[in-house]
């Protein structure tokens, strides 16, 4: 997918990296780009429900990645 964004490498760092971060978020306040609440935001699981917009507004959303090349175009 990086290739896709025209980027060759993406970066990550390790939770434990990410969580001594945030925690010094809670400690510098808004000057900081991360704290706890945003980094448990990032790492939990999103769900949810859209029974109640497809059935009361006939909502049909087409799949996220139907769209999205998984290869180079040759």
């Amino acid at each position: 997918m990086a290739w896709q964004i025209g980027k060759k490498f993406v970066s990550n760092i390790p939770l434990f990296v990410a969580k001594i971060l945030a925690k010094s978020g809670v400690l510098f306040g808004d000057a900081f780009q991360i704290n706890s609440n945003k980094l448990s935001k990032m790492i939990s699981t999103l769900n949810f429900d859209d029974s109640k917009a497809r059935n009361t507004f006939g909502w049909d959303p087409s799949p996220v990645l139907k769209g999205f090349k998984l290869q180079k175009d040759a």
